[in-house]
């Protein structure tokens, strides 16, 4: 019979009733699916966008939004990089805005393609890789340009790490954690060394796509230079008020390629004498007096030289100045750093940065001022006015590929926890063979007790239902100490045994079986036995089909228990080949970021709610039948 009648259900106030518990059920739905909804949404964001806090990230949607997340990627999360790159001073890349205004100006679109071309034509020594790794969270995130690397080398070595190990003398486990070289050519000392696996990675880099390398920009470290100066400050108004000039930000200056004849001429000289890095310096004919005249006062003879360069000139005068652009021995990289610091003339030396080139490639292509602004529709009144468009090709880079690149931000986090978790130890198979087992201990051992203590009047079966009853009325973590202590004796410790028999048997499982197990009639058992059917055999082919919505509910419940545990499955094995995914999850919180950490959250609770989807309508009977009976 309803509790409300039917003809109750008319009255206006009982259908406000009926509506307002209907309201109140679905916002209790809504609060108890938000926080998962929300952790869904953490867990496709990244260091760009985790503190935003949304069900649906903006990027999915927001391609002002994906641009940020572009630029941090390819910048590898370094800000500094990334302002030096486009003459800004932004905190943080994620504070960058899309450049859409103008891509939509005529010629926009010819500016970009001209830097492409000319980028295609830069030697390795002026591009930097992008898209390697983020290492803004403790531990490396990786890029799609390394991610791409790894793969290269695994099917390289055929997937075996030891071969890997074997050929560049390092000691990894897996190809994951293969490091693309690094690539600092912002620095002054930087060079790429000469190794085998410098080569082979350049090789491997002259084959990506074009987005995944950048230019490093001179202009933008002349300008730094004299930005962070401590005369300076930071502040322009002091640099005006020394030099009388009326820049409104230090982004305006220009770094001249020759010495200038103006009042920077010592703020010139410094620079490219002490900073500038050494790739972006050139020298006229006239230098190779000095740098002949510096090697000999230094080296004294010509044998002494050759043994440290491991070259075999028969004169000095035959020493050529090196080639920053190239690679040369530490002492030769050291001989021109101190050659350019101090004994070459400034009127000897030129700089020769991305925009200079740039520069210079514009003058060769349009070869007249005039043409080059009618095809860019601009005003320029100097070609060395005209600076690469940075921000402006990045931003078309990702609309090329916006679907694409999207895709790739969604799902990168679920890759990297599954290679984590699959990669590292034997974190699969230990948990199928855990879970495995103490469901089937649930569905043999459990069952077995309670049927005994159910069919056979013990005068003790009150007794034993008492002890396994108190072992529910104790947390588990009671119990843990003395059990470690137990599988230690046994010398159990680091075995499935440790992870096994301490839940071979559980007080809950019987008492609910033994209940189930008692209000079976008695004439079924004794209808049994009068057709001679074993005790066994009554267990077996009887008593358990009638069990089966319990036993599907006991064994999620043992299902769950084992997939969930971490704790005490770390403290009885302590050895990583034997921990199972969730101690791998458990361990990957110490250094994961916490977008990664909500990853790692969806994934281990779809098991779970997969196997409940599945069988819910077994698991709700077994719920309920004990109850009704």
């Amino acid at each position: 019979m309803p509790i409300i009648p039917i003809v109750g259900r008319k009255k206006t106030s009982m259908r406000l009733l009926i509506a307002a518990m209907y309201v109140l059920l679905t916002g209790g739905a809504f609060i108890m699916i938000y926080p998962f909804l929300l952790m869904l949404g953490m867990s496709v964001t990244s260091e760009v966008d985790r503190n935003e806090l949304r069900i649906i990230p903006r990027y999915i949607y927001n391609s002002g939004a994906l641009y940020s997340k572009y630029l941090d990627r390819k910048y590898n999360g370094d800000a500094k990089r990334y302002n030096e790159q486009v003459y800004l001073n932004l905190y943080q890349i994620k504070d960058a805005e899309a450049p859409k205004a103008r891509l939509e100006s005529p010629g926009a679109l010819l500016q970009v393609t001209d830097y492409e071309e000319f980028k295609r034509s830069l030697p390795d020594c002026y591009k930097v890789t992008g898209f390697t790794e983020l290492r803004s969270t403790g531990r490396p995130t990786i890029g799609e340009a390394q991610k791409s690397y790894q793969e290269m080398l695994s099917k390289k070595f055929a997937g075996s790490i030891d071969k890997y190990n074997t050929v560049y003398s390092e000691t990894l486990d897996n190809f994951q954690l293969i490091t693309a070289p690094r690539e600092q050519l912002w620095l002054r000392n930087f060079q790429n060394d000469d190794s085998v696996k410098t080569k082979e990675w350049l090789d491997f880099r002259s084959k990506l796509s074009d987005r995944f390398t950048y230019a490093v920009s001179g202009e933008s470290m002349w300008w730094r230079y004299l930005a962070t100066k401590g005369e300076f400050n930071g502040e322009i108004t002091k640099f005006n008020a020394k030099y009388k000039t009326e820049y409104k930000d230090f982004n305006e200056l220009r770094l001249s390629k020759t010495v200038p004849v103006t009042a920077v001429k010592t703020e010139w000289e410094q620079f490219v004498r002490s900073y500038l890095p050494l790739q972006f310096i050139r020298f006229t004919k006239a230098a190779d007096a000095e740098f002949t005249k510096y090697v000999t006062e230094k080296y004294m003879t010509v044998a002494a030289y050759n043994k440290l360069n491991g070259t075999n000139f028969t004169s000095f005068s035959k020493i050529p100045v090196p080639d920053a652009g190239k690679y040369m021995t530490p002492v030769a990289f050291g001989d021109l750093g101190a050659f350019v610091k101090t004994a070459v003339s400034s009127k000897n030396i030129y700089t020769e940065t991305t925009e200079n080139l740039f520069e210079k490639f514009l003058t060769a292509k349009y070869q007249n001022l005039t043409v080059l602004n009618l095809a860019y529709k601009t005003g320029y009144k100097n070609f060395a006015e005209i600076n690469p468009p940075y921000a402006l090709t990045d931003w078309l880079e990702l609309l090329r590929e916006e679907g694409k690149i999207r895709w790739n931000y969604i799902t990168r986090n679920y890759a990297e926890v599954l290679n984590y978790v699959v990669l590292h130890g034997n974190a699969v198979f230990n948990t199928i063979f855990y879970c495995t087992i103490m469901v089937l201990s649930v569905l043999t051992v459990n069952p077995l007790c309670a049927y005994v203590l159910s069919r056979f009047n013990f005068s003790y079966s009150y007794k034993i239902l008492l002890f396994f009853l108190a072992t529910m009325a104790f947390p588990y973590e009671v119990s843990m100490i003395p059990n470690f202590i137990l599988l230690k004796k046994l010398g159990f410790l680091n075995t499935f045994w440790a992870l096994i028999l301490p839940g071979l048997a559980s007080g809950f499982s019987i008492f609910i079986l033994k209940g189930f197990f008692d209000s079976l009639p008695k004439e079924l058992f004794e209808a049994a036995k009068i057709d001679g059917v074993s005790e066994m055999g009554t267990f077996w082919k009887i008593v358990l089909p009638l069990t089966k919505p319990v036993m599907a509910y006991l064994a999620l419940g043992a299902y769950t228990a084992a997939y969930g545990a971490f704790m005490f499955a770390l403290v009885v094995c302590q050895d990583p080949k034997m921990w199972t995914i969730m101690v791998w999850l458990f361990d990957m919180q110490n250094w994961a970021p916490q977008y990664l950490i909500m990853t790692a959250l969806v994934l281990a609770a779809l098991p779970t709610l997969i196997v409940f989807v599945l069988f819910q309508n077994v698991i709700i009977k077994g719920i309920i039948l004990p109850v009704e009976q």
